[in-house]
């Protein structure tokens, strides 16, 4: 679901330490988490697609629009 990144997430290829740094999410910026995989959750966000490890994130509360 919804959730917003507390620090700097490396974006990996696969489900592991070991998958290639894809990419990074910013801190605050917002991701959508998807199914997971031992321990490891699929992210999408804006610029980038892959794992991540889902306790460097919390749930979005903010869903609705902001001002």
């Amino acid at each position: 679901g919804p959730a917003v990144a507390r620090t700097w997430c490396n974006v990996r290829a696969n489900a592991s330490r070991d998958g290639a740094v894809g990419g990074v999410i910013s801190p605050a910026s917002r991701a959508l988490l998807e199914a997971g995989r031992s321990g490891w959750r699929r992210v999408r966000a804006s610029d980038v697609r892959g794992w991540v490890d889902p306790r460097l994130f919390v749930a979005d509360s903010s869903a609705r629009r902001e001002g």
